[in-house]
């Protein structure tokens, strides 16, 4: 069950300029023994604006925190844990506590008539608060560009660009019978911190085309060409036998 509510509001302090905001509070129940509420408290900032006739854009901040009521005696697998154990101090990463900030830019261009060209980026970070174990944080940036040609009501061509990276850290223990379930102290071959970083990247190239062949026939060709790719770190406070990394 989702309940949300919050207040905007805007302020024209020009005919070409504008600024608007507000906070947003999302609360969530659910049939999940982990986590059976969340509450998510957010607040955004964004201008908007005309420098020119031709150009304009808008810039837009947002801020998001995340708070759980947590049982950590469950997990997505298993119950009955207690703070003897590791997998006690560890939840969910789309259920953990976080603080985010994300900060989103569009940028619209007519140079010349029938011409149009936009540009955008947005950059998100993520904290994860109260961990151990599990998703420490994660960054990802994205930006892309178009650019169309031509009359919408005759032929227009249309080019795209993309490009987004992502990263995000994890923060993992292996212990052995009595050992420490929390971070630090002594590594050992049995009982040890390790983690991962990963990254993952795409890239995306398209191009379109729109005749308007009649009044009521519009025909549309369309290619385009995409890249994924990524990879996996690890480190490991074991560095004995094959443990190390």
């Amino acid at each position: 069950e989702k309940t949300e509510y919050g207040l905007d509001r805007a302020y024209r302090f020009t005919a070409r300029h504008k600024v608007s905001g507000g906070v947003g509070v999302l609360l969530v129940d659910r049939d999940l023994e982990p986590a059976p509420e969340t509450e998510d408290r957010s607040f955004w900032l964004e201008y908007r604006g005309r420098l020119l006739d031709n150009f304009g854009g808008r810039l837009t901040y947002r801020y998001t925190e995340r708070r759980s009521e947590f049982d950590h005696s469950y997990t997505n697998n298993s119950s009955g844990q207690t703070s003897a154990q590791v997998p006690y101090y560890f939840s969910a990463y789309d259920i953990a506590d976080y603080d985010q900030n994300m900060v989103k830019l569009v940028v619209d261009w007519n140079p010349a008539p029938l011409l149009d060209i936009g540009i955008g980026a947005t950059w998100r970070k993520t904290d994860y608060k109260d961990l151990y174990y599990g998703r420490s944080d994660d960054k990802r940036q994205i930006y892309d560009a178009s650019i169309a040609y031509g009359d919408p009501d005759k032929l227009r061509v249309s080019a795209i660009g993309n490009w987004g990276k992502t990263q995000f850290d994890q923060a993992y223990r292996n212990i052995s019978t009595g050992s420490s379930p929390l971070p630090g102290g002594t590594q050992t071959a049995t009982t040890f911190d390790w983690g991962t970083r990963n990254t993952q990247d795409n890239w995306l190239v398209a191009l379109q085309a729109d005749w308007a062949a009649t009044d009521k026939l519009l025909v549309t060709g369309q290619a385009s060409w995409l890249n994924t790719g990524g990879g996996v770190d690890f480190w490991s406070g074991n560095y004995t036998g094959a443990g190390g990394f």
